[in-house]
C-alpha cells in the first residue's frame, strides 16, 4: 500500500465532510459528558488500584520480613 499524503488527507477530509452534518449538538453534548465521566472514572480507578497495590506490596514484605529475618534475642 503507498502512503499517498493528498490522498490520505483527501479521504480523512471527506470521512470529516460526511459525518459532520449528520451530527446534532446534542449528541455532541452528550458525548462530551459521557467522555469527562469517563476520564473522572478511569482516574480515581487508577488511583484506587495503585492504593490498593501499595497496600499489598506493604502486607507481603511484612509476611516475607517474619519469614526470612530472625529475631535478636
Amino acid at each position: 500500500m503507498v502512503k499517498d499524503p493528498p490522498l490520505i488527507v483527501g479521504t480523512a477530509g471527506g470521512i470529516i465532510a460526511s459525518t459532520l452534518p449528520n451530527i446534532s449538538s446534542q449528541q455532541l453534548i452528550t458525548t462530551c459528558i459521557l467522555a469527562i465521566i469517563g476520564a473522572v472514572i478511569s482516574f480515581f480507578t487508577t488511583l484506587l488500584l495503585r492504593s490498593l497495590l501499595n497496600f499489598l506490596n506493604k502486607q507481603n514484605w511484612d509476611f516475607v520480613r517474619k519469614l526470612f529475618i530472625k529475631k535478636k534475642s
